[in-house]
């Protein structure tokens, strides 16, 4: 099964295999994978995908101690990914560019532009995942503090509606920020956005972590999604079966 911590795992072998360091501890690998991604991942989080790549001979563990096994490559490299990601952000802020200066709004360069258009979806993913995108975007354009914003949901809804290759760049971005919200566990305002009718049912396995009868990293992982889910305004439940 796949758990909250294989969202690291990708960056922080990654990390490894670009790192020259050895002899190491949890801590340290800590520092290494927020200079390379900007993850601030919790030490007993990565102390547990330190422990599952031993388990892969990637790792050896020693005293403590964690270094790389010389036998055994580690073929995660997120760099081609990167630049890929880097180029689509380029052309969507280029487009945005245009599209303000078409609607009297002036952006100084790429970097203000995009910084727009990840604010405006970092701001209101919640509301675009739950209702119809382009209900959502109608809604939220409205509501918007600045003209810059405003222009921003403008765009973002005219691009999902008639430029499919920018409209899956913008739907990865919001992908991309749903997963930083997974990973860092940041807070999601759902004070005007909330799921009606959603019932959640927890197996087993979720339970038990949610109940504290499971390692630390994954009883926290399991309350904060409860947590969350709660705050959305959805109901949880769990099969007769399952008790």
């Amino acid at each position: 099964g796949v758990d909250h911590l294989d969202l690291y795992t990708p960056f922080v072998l990654d990390t490894l295999r670009a790192w020259g360091g050895d002899a190491f501890v949890p801590e340290d690998l800590a520092a290494e994978v927020s200079s390379r991604h900007g993850l601030q991942a919790p030490v007993e989080a990565l102390r547990t995908i330190l422990n599952r790549a031993c388990k892969k001979d990637y790792l050896r563990r020693e005293h403590g101690r964690f270094s790389r096994n010389p036998n055994k490559a580690i073929d995660v490299d997120l760099a081609p990914e990167c630049q890929v990601i880097e180029r689509e952000h380029r052309a969507a802020a280029k487009r945005f560019i245009e599209f303000a200066r078409a609607h009297e709004v002036h952006l100084s360069n790429e970097e203000e532009a995009l910084e727009l258009i990840l604010g405006f979806l970092e701001a209101n993913e919640v509301s675009i995942l739950v209702e119809p995108q382009a209900r959502a975007l109608a809604i939220t354009a409205d509501q918007q503090s600045t003209r810059e914003l405003r222009t921003a949901a403008l765009f973002i809804q005219d691009v999902l509606q008639s430029e499919p290759a920018l409209a899956d760049y913008i739907q990865r971005m919001l992908e991309g920020l749903v997963l930083q919200s997974a990973l860092l566990l940041s807070d999601i305002n759902f004070k005007k956005r909330q799921f009606r009718a959603l019932e959640v049912f927890f197996d087993t396995n979720y339970l038990f972590r949610a109940v504290g009868l499971a390692p630390e990293p994954y009883v926290t992982a399991a309350r904060d999604a409860l947590a969350v889910l709660r705050e959305a305004n959805a109901r949880t439940s769990v099969f007769v079966s399952t008790i």
